[in-house]
């Protein structure tokens, strides 16, 4: 089963605003679940194990929360931000 891992860094704006920042330099506003979710990518965490967590954690059922999550992960993917180590 694929893991997936974060890239790049989590930063602040002039303005304190938090982004995450590729290795390319390139900063993306994210919210707190985005970077929660971010965060979690450890290398070791599965898609699945990773929504498992979600679902419990923020109380959503997990046919509702995988749609949302899978789209999150391509974006992340797209931004160079995360890296699916098969």
């Amino acid at each position: 089963m694929a893991k997936l891992k974060k890239k790049g860094s989590l930063g602040k704006t002039e303005e304190g605003e938090l982004v995450l920042v590729n290795d390319e330099g390139q900063a993306f506003s994210a919210g707190e679940v985005v970077i929660f979710v971010w965060d979690m990518c450890d290398g070791e965490i599965s898609e699945e194990d990773l929504l498992k967590n979600l679902c419990a954690e923020l109380e959503i059922d997990v046919e509702a929360l995988r749609p949302v999550l899978e789209r999150l992960l391509k974006n992340l993917e797209k931004a160079n931000l995360l890296e699916i180590i098969d």
